[in-house]
């Protein structure tokens, strides 16, 4: 009995003092919690540990070798099928798809060779959690990563390489998305366009840019055009010296009440046409700027 209790005593101190555990290769969450090993959701032990989860040092690393995603997991109709060529995904549970935060770091084993990757987590109107993965950013088939998703409730966007320039259109038409969620791992700094990128979210309530780098951004048409449901949008980080257009870019943002735009640099502006055309809840006095370019044109809507 006292040795079974010194046991016990042991196993409770080792399983307190280490926070890993993983995911495996069939991407179902695991319970364990041992270096070695995390345990599968079938009970047995994983031989390839895929997410590892560090929570002492809010850090998690993807071995992508490992992490065999399969379109086939996609159920209710996440994606049209056009999508699924070119994302694969795997269901995560609701533990797995929390720790994923706005300030995880996140590291890889085996990167892919191309440097435009992008990782994200999806939860969906039916309560289900998904890890999505694609290769090659949203260059396929000349469409946005997320265009036309019509049953996501939040997404996750977690990693992106540098080699990333252009996400436009990468949540266009998602009409059902109400939040978008960007960590510190979503790299923006080369990317060139951001036109269309959150146009016509029609249910998107909030959405947080803080991370966002756009010092080479050139493009930003209709970047928040149809967003009627955003009541206010804090741009004040955003760098625009390098901007040429910005036509249509609140178009229709009609419950847009507040607009940050302080940091604006308009002087490479050419096309800034229908910019605020129909925000109807916008007055000039809630558009914080610093120059008089933009608020001409505003009066000129």
């Amino acid at each position: 009995m006292i040795i079974y209790s010194i046991k016990l005593i042991l196993i409770l101190v080792f399983n307190i003092g280490v926070n890993i555990y993983y995911i495996n290769s069939e991407c179902k969450c695991c319970c364990g919690n041992s270096k070695s090993g995390g345990t599968g959701s079938g009970g047995g032990k994983s031989n390839s540990n895929v997410i590892e989860f560090n929570k002492d040092n809010n850090k998690i690393n993807i071995d992508l070798k490992n992490l065999k995603l399969s379109s086939n997991n996609i159920q209710e109709g996440i994606v049209n099928a056009s999508f699924t060529n070119r994302t694969t995904y795997c269901e995560l549970d609701e533990a797995n798809y929390n720790s994923f935060k706005t300030d995880i770091e996140i590291t890889f084993k085996n990167p892919p060779a191309e440097n435009t990757f992008i990782l994200f987590a999806v939860k969906t109107a039916s309560g289900k959690y998904y890890l999505g993965y694609c290769n090659n950013g949203n260059s396929v088939e000349n469409k946005g990563l997320f265009e036309d998703i019509v049953t996501n409730v939040e997404v996750k966007m977690l990693y992106t390489e540098d080699g990333l320039t252009n996400i436009g259109s990468i949540f266009r038409k998602n009409i059902n998305l109400e939040n978008i969620v960007f960590t510190k791992n979503f790299k923006t700094n080369n990317v060139t366009d951001m036109n269309f990128m959150f146009s016509q979210c029609s249910s998107l309530k909030e959405l947080n840019l803080s991370n966002f780098n756009t010092n080479n951004v050139t493009y930003m048409s209709s970047m928040f055009e149809g967003c009627s449901s955003l009541k206010e949008l804090n741009l004040s980080n955003f760098n625009t010296n390098n901007v040429t257009n910005m036509s249509y870019m609140f178009y229709e943002c009609s419950s847009l009440k507040e607009l940050n735009l302080s940091n604006f640099n308009t002087n490479n502006v050419t096309d800034m046409r229908y910019m605020f055309f129909g925000c109807t809840a916008l007055k000039k006095k809630n558009i914080i700027t610093k120059d008089n370019k933009t608020l001409q044109n505003f009066e000129n809507t």
